[in-house]
């Protein structure tokens, strides 16, 4: 832990502590010293104004025939695992540890510092922000040595990451001098061990650019002190200069002369610096992966420059196909030595050259150098992709069907379940029904003539739907009935469930008197339906108390009554008679009896009870006597 704390610490404050060395050996406080941006604009204004061009400008140059994109470079654009140097002006990294070794013309590092300036360099951090050009004393990597300026809240900052076989140093789009963005500059810097298939196999740098909108401080950002691309082993011998760059516009010159920085925009470099002496020339505008796939109907140009790294180099190319020329397809490039030598390939996709293709390029230097290599054109049918509406269709809705990548011109043609014919690119299909199910397929014939296909599954969900409630309509307090649906999955519940209750198997428990209505439903991701049933809770039946006199005379009657009605009246001997109804007892003989009286209900029966007493009449006797 204490390591990791004194590395984040020099790694925080080494470049703080460093001065900057300018190339005219003059020296500056280091960038984050008091008064550094005094001396820094004293310095500044001390250089020729304007300063003095490397060359007259250039005439800006044609942009390419055809129109480069992010998509055609081979740019990578960092995400958030990568590290950030903070906003700064002529700031570095601390030394950054690499798992792998670069060798840099027979010197081998394990170690590199990230200077915001736009290079890698060794031995230290640098902060020099007018560049040289190569030769000079530093062992370097520089993808675009200038004034860069990241203080701008629309400057972005310089990346970086570090992977087993390669560190990637990005500037995705940096202001300049001094707080300038936008405009702003995308490029990156890639080494390596040799190892990296990112950038081929046998290459250890890499330079990749996206948009390049300005080339040098000043107020315009462009005819400032030169930027410089390259490699320096800082040994005053060996070295790479890809161009040093000034102006606007897309005109190479040379590698020594000022030139258009857009010159640099989407393209790619790749090359090996791992020994000394003459280095086969530089290739750029190779696709990224040294393969592209093309769809039928598209045209595409790719234009391969080829540079002699060393100053004052001629380069002489060629690009040829190996195997028969596909149809469809110009090759152009001129003969002789120059100090970019261009081959151009124009390839349009289509039926006729459906496959792979192979080009070999092949660049030679002036001083005997020769690099060769190959890259790959796959030509496939017309790219179509057909989708419907999203998420779930249900029965009696709207299916949208979609096309896509037919281009301008393009005609359609559907087919589908139940004879479904549409000549239109996004067709829709009304109120469906689950027979609208299956696999929707269509056909794309583009302006070319191209013709591509494609299907898309569609399913239709039923709406729910949902059984009868069968099962009886009434049932006793503290009693159960059972009620039951032919639909499966459904789910029951009380409307009263203090009257009564229904469980998750429709079992319904009677509570209190009353009434509820217990529902079924049934849901699925086209909505939810019912069937319901009411439920009447009864109550048990209540005999209650009988009343009236218990005591009768032979012959004689009393009437008996209950606090309920609705009963039946009964006598448990023939002591005397009762009537079921009324309740009207007529003493026959002496004795008790059991009168009962009965209430019966659909929820059972109930019985309460009283003893009856029959006296008997008064016996007068016999009269006796003389």
């Amino acid at each position: 832990m204490k390591k990791n704390c004194i590395q984040l610490i020099l790694a925080l404050c080494l470049p703080l502590l460093l001065a900057s060395t300018l190339a005219n050996g003059q020296s500056l406080p280091a960038p984050s010293a008091p008064g550094y941006d005094a001396a820094k604009v004293t310095y500044l204004a001390s250089l020729p104004i304007p300063p003095t061009p490397l060359s007259p400008p250039p005439a800006p140059g044609p942009a390419p025939s055809t129109s480069l994109t992010w998509a055609d470079g081979c740019f990578i654009n960092p995400d958030t695992t990568y590290s950030t140097l903070a906003r700064n002006d002529d700031g570095s990294t601390g030394s950054i540890p690499l798992p792998f070794t670069f060798t840099l013309y027979g010197n081998s590092y394990t170690s590199c510092f990230i200077n915001n300036n736009g290079n890698i360099t060794f031995n230290a951090p640098l902060s020099a922000f007018v560049a040289s050009g190569f030769p000079i004393s530093t062992p370097m990597v520089a993808g675009y040595w200038t004034d860069i300026d990241t203080r701008p809240a629309a400057s972005a900052l310089m990346h970086y990451k570090v992977f087993p076989h390669m560190l990637i140093a990005t500037w995705p789009g940096v202001g300049r001098y001094a707080n300038v963005a936008p405009p702003l500059d995308s490029f990156q810097i890639i080494i390596s061990d040799g190892t990296e298939p990112e950038i081929g196999i046998g290459n250890n740098v890499a330079f990749r650019y996206g948009q390049m909108n300005w080339a040098t401080t000043g107020a315009s950002g462009f005819g400032g002190p030169p930027a410089t691309v390259g490699v320096n082993a800082g040994d005053g011998v060996n070295y790479i200069q890809v161009g040093r760059f000034q102006y606007d516009g897309y005109s190479y010159v040379d590698n020594v002369s000022g030139s258009g920085v857009r010159y640099l925009e989407y393209n790619c470099f790749a090359t090996t610096v791992e020994d000394t002496g003459n280095l086969p020339p530089s290739v750029s505008g190779m696709p990224s992966g040294r393969i592209d796939t093309l769809y039928c109907g598209t045209t595409q140009s790719y234009f391969i420059n080829w540079i002699g790294p060393e100053t004052g180099e001629l380069t002489s190319s060629t690009l040829t196909a190996i195997g028969s020329t596909p149809c469809g397809t110009t090759i152009g490039g001129a003969s002789g030595y120059f100090p970019v030598s261009r081959d151009t390939l124009t390839i349009t996709a289509s039926s006729c050259n459906f496959g792979t293709h192979t080009f070999a390029v092949s660049a030679t230097d002036n001083r005997g150098a020769t690099r060769n290599d190959t890259f790959s054109i796959v030509i496939l049918p017309l790219s179509i992709s057909a989708s419907s509406t999203t998420g779930t269709i249900c029965a009696g809705s709207t299916l949208s069907l979609y096309a896509s990548g037919g281009g301008a011109g393009a005609t359609y043609s559907w087919t589908g379940p139940g004879g479904f014919t549409s000549a239109l690119q996004n067709p829709t299909i009304t109120g469906v029904s689950a027979s609208a199910s299956g696999t929707y397929s269509v056909t794309v014939t583009n302006g070319a003539g191209c013709t591509g296909f494609a299907t898309k599954s569609v399913t239709i969900s039923s709406l729910p739907s949902v059984s009868d409630i069968s099962g009886s309509s009434s049932v006793c307090i503290g009693s159960t009935t059972i009620l039951t649906n032919a639909t499966t999955g459904g789910s029951w519940t009380s409307t009263s469930p203090s009257v009564a209750t229904v469980s998750v198997s429709g079992v319904v428990s009677g509570l209190t008197v009353g009434s509820t209505v217990i529902s079924y439903t049934v849901s699925n991701s086209c909505g939810t339906v019912s069937a319901i049933k009411n439920i009447v809770v009864n109550p048990l039946p209540e005999a209650g108390e009988i009343t009236g006199e218990l005591t009768v005379c032979v012959d004689a009657t009393t009437v008996l009554s209950s606090t309920t009605s609705g009963g039946l009246w009964s006598i448990s001997n023939t002591n005397a008679n009762i009537s079921s109804l009324s309740g009207s007892v007529l003493g026959l003989s002496a004795g008790t009896a059991i009168v009962s009286y009965t209430a019966t209900s659909v929820c059972g029966t109930a019985t309460t009870t009283a003893i009856l007493t029959v006296n008997p009449l008064p016996v007068s006797g016999t009269i006796t006597g003389v």
